[in-house]
């Protein structure tokens, strides 16, 4: 442990849990990216944007789940914990914001007794709400002083993560206007 935080070094085990979060995001991809059927109508531009909004989802999803995992492990070791930490709170908030969205699609559907949405609708349903909790943690921990960087690759890692959901969003955003 260094002074900066609990863990500066890549390990194997770090490295097997980015995989396992990306073989499951491509998993989970697997069925929803046959787009020349899902749709057939849109200009090129539209299809590619949307199509990095579903890759990129799916990715930044099981990643936040993975970087997650990697901080708690590495908190166990004796390392600070990072409530206050950027990176973990981005991937904690968009992580939620998913699970509670996902949540309420089953509910949705167990209560209506309609088949459940394609998976690459349930992807995209998890967008708006990953990136408000992202943007919202963030600025909670701006306007509340807390803001600590902690300087390790896992903080720095999590920080990507939350700006690439927020890039999706802008994606999203141009999509619908294209």
């Amino acid at each position: 442990m260094n002074e900066t935080g609990p863990q500066s070094n890549f390990g194997i085990a770090d490295a097997m849990i980015l995989i396992a979060a990306t073989a499951a995001a491509l998993g989970w991809l697997r069925n929803p990216l046959d787009w020349s059927i899902a749709y057939p109508n849109e200009s090129q531009m539209r299809y590619y944007l949307r199509l990095a909004q579903l890759v990129g989802t799916a990715l930044a999803t099981t990643w936040g789940l993975g970087i997650l995992a990697i901080r708690f492990r590495a908190s166990h070791r004796g390392g600070r914990d990072g409530r206050c930490r950027p990176g973990v709170v981005a991937c904690a908030a968009a992580t939620a914001g998913c699970l509670i969205q996902f949540a309420l699609i089953m509910i949705w559907h167990a209560v209506r007794s309609e088949p459940l949405w394609p998976g690459r609708d349930i992807i995209e349903a998890l967008l708006d709400p990953a990136a408000t909790g992202v943007v919202g943690g963030w600025l909670a921990l701006g306007l509340a002083g807390l803001w600590k960087r902690e300087g390790t690759w896992i903080d720095d890692l999590g920080i990507g993560v939350g700006l690439s959901w927020f890039v999706l969003w802008v994606i999203r955003l141009v999509a619908l206007c294209v």
